[in-house]
């Protein structure tokens, strides 16, 4: 499979995952110039913004012999236009000013022979 069509199945993966986890999504690759969130979602008053980033690999393996995972794939470039994507979402959208906020990554593990496995980490700033 090429870069670009892992990419949507894991985003429609993840979009299924997090309804699944009682998420409602708002919006999905939602725009803003060259900015882009993949998934912007609530649940109980809370904005969560998520980044998805997905690996594929053959066959699965225990995660130490994996040889790039997705949560490297969120480079320091990719967050901090994470995180400039999400302010400027909510200057634009008002009705969202009094809600909590979550800059989330969710990397999913793919593999050919076993289920997919979801990681969500809650807060980007372990990344920072």
């Amino acid at each position: 499979m090429d870069h670009l069509t892992i990419g949507k199945i894991g985003e429609q993966l993840a979009k299924d995952y997090l309804t699944n986890q009682h998420y409602k999504i708002l919006f999905t690759n939602y725009r803003f110039r060259h900015l882009e969130i993949d998934i912007i979602a609530l649940k109980s008053r809370t904005i969560y913004f998520v980044e998805v980033k997905t690996r594929h690999y053959q066959n699965y393996k225990l995660e130490k012999d994996l040889n790039i995972t997705p949560e490297e794939e969120f480079t320091t470039a990719k967050k901090q236009k994470f995180i400039k994507a999400s302010e400027l979402f909510l200057l634009q959208h008002h009705q969202f000013k009094n809600y909590q906020i979550q800059l989330s990554l969710l990397a999913l593990y793919l593999f050919d022979d076993h289920e997919p496995i979801y990681k969500i980490y809650d807060t980007i700033s372990n990344y920072l």
